[in-house]
């Protein structure tokens, strides 16, 4: 059922997402007048829902050079690449063409950021959640805040017809207001924790056959990215992965579709 909803309405989306959203789990090139690999239901939110408001929250620093963005931002795009890897994607603007062209481009996406998490660990009334980041551009830095991460718990009392994705969700973020830590370009892996706050415990009778429970954490997108204004759904944002709590991260596959990854 997720599968077949999805290509529908990746079928009826206007060229301008196909070019910003055809894209594969490695970042490489995709056929734009294929079926996407990713689709959310943020369409159905409307223009700028579904991005997190930034004030001091995370994002680039230091993202102009004599005066211009040291990137030119076309779309952007973050999503899960692996079962434990959510990545940050950016293409260049596309030049204007004729509808003909645009339904045989290609469109390259560059990873930007990649965050990879080792385990989701229960502590008190809280889930800690440990990974790795990775920030890829050669200009400038990225900061992790700690609000930039939640936790969506399926609500079971949520209404049937409910407008978007996150309104069948309970939202739990961090009560923590701090810079987790500050990312440099060419620098290894560095490690990172944040603590979502009381999150209920898992439920064994809502487990699923491959151990997880419908639940996620997501990386919030920033509002704003080297200049460029994260538009939703032109832009696909949030970045989302299943997980269950644990000295490790689980091992279950990826769904072909990231809004949905898993579970």
């Amino acid at each position: 059922m997720i599968m077949v909803r999805t290509t529908l309405v990746a079928a009826l989306l206007p060229i301008p997402f196909l070019l910003s959203g055809c894209v594969g789990s490695s970042g490489g090139d995709f056929d734009a007048g294929s079926e996407t690999a990713s689709s959310s239901d943020s369409e159905e939110t409307g223009e700028g829902e579904g991005v997190a408001e930034r004030g001091e929250r995370g994002g680039p620093e230091n993202a102009e050079k004599d005066g211009e963005s040291v990137l030119q931002i076309g779309g952007v795009k973050t999503e899960a690449t692996a079962g434990d890897t959510v990545e940050l994607f950016t293409r260049d603007p596309v030049p204007e063409q004729s509808e003909d062209d645009a339904r045989s481009a290609r469109v390259e996406w560059d990873p930007r950021l990649s965050l990879t998490f080792t385990s989701a660990k229960r502590e008190g009334s809280g889930v800690t959640f440990y990974g790795q980041a990775s920030y890829l551009v050669e200009e400038g830095v990225y900061t992790l805040h700690s609000k930039d991460f939640t936790v969506l718990v399926p609500d079971e009392v949520a209404s049937e017809d409910a407008e978007d994705f996150e309104s069948e969700y309970q939202s739990y973020a961090s009560d923590e207001d701090e810079t987790l830590i500050i990312l440099e370009s060419g620098d290894s892996p560095q490690d990172f924790s944040v603590t979502i706050a009381d999150v209920p415990p898992e439920d064994d009778s809502q487990r699923h056959a491959d151990g997880t429970t419908g639940r996620y954490v997501q990386y919030e997108t920033p509002e704003e990215l080297w200049s460029y204004q994260v538009q939703v759904p032109q832009d696909y944002v949030p970045g989302r992965l299943c997980y269950i709590e644990g000295d490790e991260w689980h091992d279950v596959e990826l769904f072909d579709f990231s809004d949905l990854p898993c579970g």
